[in-house]
């Protein structure tokens, strides 16, 4: 091939390979670009589902609190909304064409009060969670010292001097639990982190130092029955067939020795000013955003809906109204 023609071919070689280059530039470009607009798409729905799941959320938390008012029997379906009569402690489910709402409302005497006079039921809940006697007489010691007016330490306990040298420092109360998620900021409460929710187990409200029976939440259950999923299940058809259970049926599930134990600490009878404390969860589900849809992105089945949102409230009821005492909003 002689020279003219040979640079023509390198010259037209050589704007192929710069076409093919681009091509792959542009297609590589094109491509990010939709995985981009996917992902906002995704962010959207996801963010939209979890704002649908907290409104759900509230509205688990208002028909629990309409349900605790008014009692309705008359005029409501069996199904709607999970019946006619509210059992504390069961969790409602109610299916919408927005998602599905769970929502469940507990009596908070049938928490262990921090504020009482609870040493010897505490004592029993650490050892279950597998605390030494060692540090069992720490968790108790320094709870007496957090909420004494004085800064003296007991034996086990700590004071001031001790919570200002942590990292980061803070201030013991020397008071009455304001919170139940103080306990956490106990001295030798360390290995309890994360084992239960404080919300759950204790309470700065309820007046009595014995746990009512009928509203006994699910770590305390576990707690009076020492992990038995037999007995904890039994307990909890006998709650959901009649919203209540008796001495003698918590005497037989319990067995007469670990009857004898907590005895004390028990009680059939609801404080004269009970404080409820309601849990709301919601999942949004398929359906629940047209816009969604018209995106392109379908809206997750609510069954198979892995995130949704939590609200726990506090409530006061009154004669003529209600109170909040306390608001948490959260995703699951």
């Amino acid at each position: 091939m002689s020279g003219p023609r040979r640079v023509v071919a390198d010259r037209r070689g050589f704007a192929l390979l710069v076409v093919i280059v681009v091509l792959l530039l542009v297609s590589l470009l094109a491509s990010q670009l939709i995985m981009e607009v996917r992902t906002e798409l995704r962010t959207a729905a996801n963010s939209r589902e979890l704002a649908g799941g907290r409104l759900l959320a509230e509205g688990g938390i208002n028909i629990a609190l309409f349900r605790l008012l008014d009692k309705p029997e008359l005029g409501m379906e069996p199904e709607e909304f999970g019946g006619a009569k509210f059992f504390l402690g069961r969790k409602y489910e109610t299916v919408l064409p927005a998602g599905k709402i769970e929502y469940y409302a507990l009596d908070e005497s049938g928490k262990i009060n921090l504020n009482a006079g609870t040493v010897g039921l505490l004592s029993l809940f650490l050892e279950y969670h597998g605390l030494k006697p060692e540090e069992i007489a720490v968790v108790l010691d320094s709870l007496q010292d957090w909420r004494d007016p004085d800064n003296l330490t007991r034996l086990n306990g700590a004071e001031s001097e001790y919570y200002e040298k942590l990292v980061p420092p803070y201030t013991p109360r020397n008071g009455p639990f304001a919170d139940p998620a103080e306990f956490f900021l106990l001295k030798g409460t360390e290995a309890l982190r994360g084992r239960f929710d404080p919300y759950e187990v204790f309470t700065v409200y309820s007046t009595g130092t014995r746990l009512y029976l009928d509203s006994l939440p699910k770590p305390l259950v576990e707690f009076f029955f020492e992990g038995d999923p037999a007995k904890v299940e039994q307990y909890q058809q006998l709650k959901n067939e009649n919203g209540k259970v008796s001495v003698a049926q918590v005497l037989q599930l319990l067995g007469s020795e670990r009857f004898e134990l907590l005895k004390n600490y028990m009680s059939v009878v609801q404080n004269a000013n009970p404080v409820y404390a309601i849990v709301g969860r919601g999942w949004a589900g398929k359906g629940s955003d047209s816009a969604l849809a018209a995106d392109g992105v379908e809206a997750t089945p609510v069954d198979d809906a892995k995130s949704g949102a939590q609200v726990r409230v506090l409530v006061k009821l009154a004669k003529d109204g209600f109170e909040y005492l306390f608001w948490k909003e959260g995703y699951l």
